[in-house]
């Protein structure tokens, strides 16, 4: 019977470690695939690089659309859901 039991012990830990473990992964992929510094950028802090020459023109451009792009998809998305008719 203590042999039963240990192997009970055995097998629910090692599942426990498996979730542990497949959570951790999805938690430190997602940590690895932000990019804080990025969602925070502004135009502003965009020209700012540019007259540093930090970036290029070519950067910034590329930069300043994601920026207006993301922006736009937030504004279009609010609309959409403004624009539903109340059923009440």
């Amino acid at each position: 019977m203590p042999e039963l039991t240990q192997f009970a012990m055995f097998v629910l830990f090692a599942v426990l470690a498996g979730v542990v473990g497949f959570y951790l992964v999805v938690v430190l992929k997602r940590w690895m695939n932000s990019d804080p510094t990025a969602e925070n950028l502004t135009l502003q802090d965009l020209r700012e690089m540019r007259a540093r020459n930090d970036i290029t023109d070519a950067e910034f451009e590329r930069m300043r659309a994601l920026i207006i792009g993301k922006y736009a998809q937030t504004d279009d998305s609010a609309a959409s859901a403004d624009s539903t008719p109340d059923n009440g």
